[in-house]
């Protein structure tokens, strides 16, 4: 576990840096956020290919140029990639800035502490699945800026954009209707209580996800279905307590967090990222049966981020924020050590190639 435990000492040193430097008056935390993406992609990029269950069967398709058919946008990159005369070290480093890259412009833009947004983005976010999951981290990273698109109410724009995810994994498709979200900011604290009830009643009904996979052609994804499942209780609790806690919250959290800027398409963030949220804590309850939905909690892991930091944020200076951030940081990472090593990903022990 010390190279990434020196990872995240490396990111919270760089935040400590910049922020003696000063934050311009906006709040910017731009040069944290390019640091910590250049240290992150690097750490990602420059691993040994035993490094992730899956490395070594992507440098064997880089090598020999396999096309996938159904999903022939990661076909296309590394081919191209291969061509201007890229080696595969070179084309993780440009998939794990990608996947990173993406992260942090989500966390620049809604986050209220971008720092602690990059730190929880290694301990709960895509990090591990980029470092194996390579089709599916860029396909992550698409839909990422396709919910920033959406966060500005271009709805036209989302799809096109899940519509070229799809083309790099196939489990984005899922995410299109988002697409018919929409809100005036209205949602109130009791239909939101409706709607996580309903997310939970849907996650329990795993049968549901054998119909939807037979249904949209997702057949090479069947073997999900018959692997044995086991699904953290701490992170079934996460999912739950974020959406819960929001709730909690709505008058104060939902009241500060819609758009300032007043532009009449945007979308009110805060009820997009609940609903975001809420969808994240169907996909945890429908893997307890279903194993292949612990795929959509990847998509979602982003914004579940920014809707914890923004939580913690939203307390009064003082021990309720102190405690609101560690307790962002030291579950997490407790999860993270305790998973890691027996984790099917692949990515311990951590080597440079």
């Amino acid at each position: 576990m010390i190279p990434y435990i020196l990872l995240l000492a490396g990111i919270s040193t760089a935040w400590v840096i910049t922020s003696q430097r000063g934050q311009s008056p906006s709040g910017s935390y731009g040069p944290f956020l390019v640091i910590a993406t250049l240290m992150t992609s690097a750490f990602i990029g420059l691993r040994s290919y035993g490094v992730g269950a899956d490395t070594l069967a992507y440098f064997g398709e880089y090598q020999s140029g396999m096309v996938r058919e159904s999903e022939p946008g990661y076909s296309m990159v590394a081919q191209w990639s291969a061509r201007a005369g890229l080696d595969f070290r070179s084309f993780l480093l440009i998939a794990a800035l990608a996947a990173t890259g993406a992260a942090a412009l989500m966390f620049g833009s809604h986050s209220k502490s971008p720092p602690l947004g990059m730190i929880m983005f290694i301990l709960m976010g895509p990090f591990a699945l980029a470092m194996t999951g390579m089709r599916q981290s860029i396909a992550i990273a698409i839909a990422t800026v396709a919910f920033l698109t959406l966060l500005r109410g271009k709805r036209i724009a989302f799809a096109a954009l899940i519509l070229v995810a799809y083309q790099f994994h196939n489990t984005a498709i899922m995410l299109l209707p988002f697409a018919l979200f929409y809100s005036k900011g209205q949602m109130t604290r009791t239909r939101a209580a409706v709607l996580l009830a309903v997310a939970g009643l849907i996650g329990t009904q795993w049968s549901l996800g054998t119909r939807a996979l037979e249904r949209m052609g997702l057949v090479k994804y069947e073997d999900y279905l018959e692997s044995a499942s086991s699904v953290n209780p701490l992170v079934i609790l996460v999912a739950f307590a974020i959406p819960v806690a929001c709730i909690a919250l709505w008058p104060e959290v939902g009241g500060r967090s819609q758009n300032a800027r007043g532009s009449a398409r945007r979308v009110p963030s805060f009820e997009l990222m609940y609903v975001v949220s809420i969808a994240n804590f169907a996909s945890v309850v429908a893997a307890i049966e279903v194993p292949i939905a612990t795929r959509y909690t990847h998509y979602f892991s982003t914004i579940v981020i920014v809707m914890l930091t923004n939580l913690a944020m939203e307390q009064r200076v003082g021990p309720s924020r102190t405690i609101a951030t560690a307790a962002c940081v030291i579950l997490p990472l407790i999860q993270f050590a305790i998973s890691t090593p027996s984790s099917s990903l692949g990515i311990y022990p951590y080597t440079i190639g």
